[in-house]
């Protein structure tokens, strides 16, 4: 298994996701961990997500910060 970066390529409305760090067997299940059945992860379309591979071992620095408030 590997960890995929999830993330959004337009505006992040209220109460919707942002990106979302999943462990899958590649970029086909990852895409499918957060838009199969009824999209757990409301925002998260296939048309506006980019899917990145992160790697496990690397630098140290910052994976994901995600902040919107209002």
């Amino acid at each position: 298994m590997r960890l995929f970066l999830i993330t959004r390529n337009d505006n992040t409305d209220w109460d919707e996701y942002n990106a979302v760090l999943v462990r899958a067997e590649d970029v086909f299940d990852a895409a499918r961990l957060v838009l199969d059945g009824e999209n757990p992860y409301p925002g998260l379309y296939e048309n506006n997500i980019v899917i990145t591979p992160v790697r496990v071992s690397g630098p140290r620095g910052q994976i994901i910060a995600d902040f919107n408030a209002g």
